[in-house]
């Protein structure tokens, strides 16, 4: 009877949780030299998959973020964030991201986000650059 309750529950669970559905975003970045930029995010229970649309390199990107609890050395407070990398290749350079986005949205419903990128070349390594600002998204 355990057994049948507990099956009964979870397709009861999966039928209402349905398939996530990718939300339309827009990243303003703090930066003022750097314009708006589109994405999609599609959350899920374990983090998101993030979509970067209109990349430099021509195509999207898209990394998986997994949700890690992140402690602030200063203050020892814990915060849930989305986390993610991926590398990009192209002949013989290599640009490594990491996506850094707040779990939880403020009240305008804007979540923050910092995008840093390292490239490497046969030759060099170049400082990591960060992009940060805001993503709002519509349903």
């Amino acid at each position: 009877m355990r057994k049948t309750t507990m099956a009964v529950g979870l397709l009861i669970s999966l039928a209402t949780g349905g398939m996530a559905q990718a939300k339309e975003c827009t990243i303003m970045y703090y930066q003022l030299f750097l314009t708006p930029q589109r994405a999609l995010l599609e959350e899920n229970s374990t983090g998101a998959t993030f979509t970067l649309l209109d990349s430099a390199v021509g195509e999207s990107i898209t990394i998986d973020l997994e949700r890690k609890v992140l402690t602030v050395v200063e203050t020892k407070e814990n915060i849930t964030n989305l986390v993610g990398e991926a590398t990009i290749k192209s002949g013989t350079l290599a640009n490594e991201m990491t996506v850094v986005m707040a779990d939880q949205a403020l009240p305008s419903g804007q979540r923050h986000i910092a995008i840093t990128s390292v490239l490497t070349t046969p030759s060099a390594t170049f400082t990591a650059v960060t992009a940060s600002g805001l993503i709002g998204c519509t349903s």
